[in-house]
């Protein structure tokens, strides 16, 4: 039997404050999340994840149809960094030099695959009771195993090349999942530019008076998508399944499934359920779920000197080398009308920003406030209000999720 085994690495950290309530391989980056890519080039009889405890709970909601945490020592196993983009290309070569266990894959210093049996396999199964060290689990194979080291792949390192990273994988995605036809219901008077790269899913509405150009890179638009007359969609971009544009101009973004969004948005990510229902500008920037952006509030992507950006992190400050980057916002972020986001701001998990002059460039989990004015939530007060914005979409706020939740409540005590 041969399974497969994808883990989260040490790494997580950097990944703030995107990886505080899901692991890296979860993250939507491209058409889809990471996790996706590797199982569709890593086929095995079995898939399992392994994931920091904290998060262990809502592993069975979120991937019902895999195993968790459980390493199987019966047969052969692939084990995949989750923070790795795994392309056809790559995954063909690692398949084709694994032909037999055991041998090991390693991108500067770090593991980015293994294929592993019997007593290496059970010599390794320790260092996953936790959270492993990718170059500590690299040292402990090169001394069983024979290594490769890899000289080109896209590996996800901080949370900033999850925005630098997407038009390219998205452009790669858009191929690779390559679909055409006209589906949904299209109005008369809207133009579709490049009409041999658009694909409109079944149940798309679209009105009147909206421009689609995919000369820049195809288009897709999932099932039960909505785009309201006025919009402006310019590939590469794909929205999600049952997302809504409304009267927006969008370029090379990825928007994930039941968003709402409006304004100028470019080279950004939505995860999904999140709402930018209103005018403002959204640049370069990623934004989690379950976010509402007040009218009007706008990111700054590009500083006025054109040098590149710093982001405040769990390490410090560090320099991005980008010239271009917007705000990077977590889970259940809200903010208030007018906000004003910074060059390379990051908006912590749960907070709540509000004012018409330009916010902190970091807001800590669970904040409250704006200006350089911020208090912690209630807890208690919180949790109720996040319920009722999930029972407006039908979605559940589990106790599972509310148990992950506390948790991190108290660790960002800490």
């Amino acid at each position: 039997m041969v399974s497969t085994y994808i883990f989260e690495d040490d790494r997580f950290s950097s990944l703030f404050p995107l990886t505080f309530m899901r692991p890296a391989f979860d993250l939507l980056l491209g058409m889809e999340r990471l996790i996706d890519k590797m199982v569709r080039y890593f086929p095995s009889d079995e898939v399992c994840l392994h994931v920091r405890p904290v998060l262990r709970p809502l592993l069975a909601e979120r991937h019902p149809e895999f195993q968790s945490n459980e390493l199987c020592l019966d047969g052969s196993c692939w084990l995949l960094n989750g923070r790795v983009v795994f392309t056809k290309a790559l995954s063909e070569f690692i398949r084709g030099q694994a032909l037999s266990p055991n041998v090991f894959f390693t991108y500067q210093g770090q593991v980015v695959a293994a294929y592993l049996a019997g007593d290496v396999l059970a010599l390794v199964a320790p260092q996953f009771f936790d959270v492993p060290s990718s170059e500590a689990l690299a040292a402990t194979l090169e001394s069983v195993c024979s290594g490769i080291v890899l000289d080109d792949v896209v590996m996800v390192q901080d949370v900033w090349d999850l925005v630098s990273l997407n038009p390219q994988i998205l452009t790669e995605d858009l191929q690779v999942l390559r679909r055409h036809g006209v589906l949904g219901d299209v109005a008369p008077s809207v133009v579709l530019q490049n009409e041999e790269d658009i694909f409109i899913g079944q149940d798309v509405v679209i009105e009147d008076f909206v421009v689609i150009n995919a000369k820049k890179g195809p288009v897709h638009l999932a099932s039960g998508v909505f785009v309201e007359s006025g919009s402006r969609l310019e590939g590469p971009l794909f929205v999600g399944q049952n997302s809504q544009v409304l009267g927006a101009k969008i370029r090379s973004c990825s928007i994930g499934p039941n968003c709402k969004v409006s304004g100028e948005i470019s080279l950004s990510v939505f995860y999904g359920q999140s709402n930018k229902a209103h005018d403002g500008f959204m640049g370069h920037s990623y934004v989690g779920e379950w976010v509402n952006l007040g009218a009007g509030t706008t990111t700054s992507n590009l500083k006025n000197t054109y040098g590149p950006i710093r982001v405040q992190t769990s390490e410090g400050v560090l320099d991005t080398g980008l010239q271009f980057l917007g705000a990077m916002i977590g889970d259940y972020v809200k903010c208030g009308i007018g906000t004003l986001l910074n060059t390379g701001s990051v908006l912590g998990f749960g907070s709540t920003v509000w004012g018409g002059s330009f916010q902190d460039k970091y807001i800590a989990p669970f904040s409250w406030g704006g200006s350089a004015v911020y208090s912690r939530v209630e807890l208690d007060r919180w949790l109720p209000f996040v319920s009722r914005v999930m029972q407006r979409r039908l979605q559940p706020f589990t106790a599972s999720a509310q148990a992950v939740i506390r948790q991190i409540y108290r660790d960002e005590a800490q």
